[in-house]
């Protein structure tokens, strides 16, 4: 929970116009969990990347046009390494980070998503295979070769990389090997494999 007792369950960081919180937030299970977001939303100068120009105004007109409310929505208008974990609280389940793209950025991001993660939470980056946003991956690998054993891949696919606690990562892979989940993508139909990542099979 968080210093005012809301359980904030999911975040992200970096929203753009919402496209990612507009998802997100019909995952929230409204009696008990709360979407939170972060994001400078253009202000000149924080922005240090330029990897992204969102516009409040606009991602509050998104959300309340396809999920209700906006007003459920938490949201801090400030650079992510601003956030200080006594603020945004811990437990979290989903957690996606899509703000500044510089390795620095993302290793910091990184580092308070871990303490904020749930034992069995997930962690998305954006951008991880980028070839325009380099400092995307460096951040990552930076994470976990200066923080081994906080998180570990599970799998990377249409251009994210998710992470989890490394006690939860064979179940999340195991999962990603069955057939089931696949029906959520239709005809696309990916083809999954298995790849050793930093030790282990993703």
């Amino acid at each position: 929970e968080g210093p005012d007792g809301i359980a904030r369950r999911l975040r992200e960081i970096g929203v753009h116009h919402g496209k990612t919180s507009v998802l997100l937030g019909h995952f929230v299970n409204v009696h008990q969990e709360r979407l939170s977001v972060c994001d400078v939303f253009g202000v000149s100068g924080k922005n240090r990347t330029g990897s992204g120009r969102g516009d409040r105004k606009v991602f509050i007109e998104n959300f309340k046009s396809y999920v209700g409310d906006p007003n459920s929505v938490q949201i801090f208008e400030k650079a992510s390494g601003q956030l200080l974990l006594d603020e945004i609280g811990t437990g979290y389940r989903f957690f996606h980070i899509d703000g500044g793209h510089s390795s620095e950025e993302v290793f910091n991001d990184l580092c308070l998503a871990e303490s904020a993660l749930s034992e069995c939470g997930i962690i998305a980056v954006d951008d991880y295979s980028n070839e325009a946003w380099p400092g995307v991956s460096e951040g990552v690998c930076r994470f976990l070769m200066e923080r081994p054993g906080k998180l570990t891949p599970v799998a990377i696919g249409f251009n994210k990389v998710l992470f989890s606690r490394p006690s939860q990562q064979k179940w999340y892979t195991e999962q990603l090997l069955t057939p089931g989940w696949k029906v959520f993508f239709g005809k696309l139909d990916p083809d999954t494999k298995l790849r050793e990542f930093f030790g282990v099979n993703i």
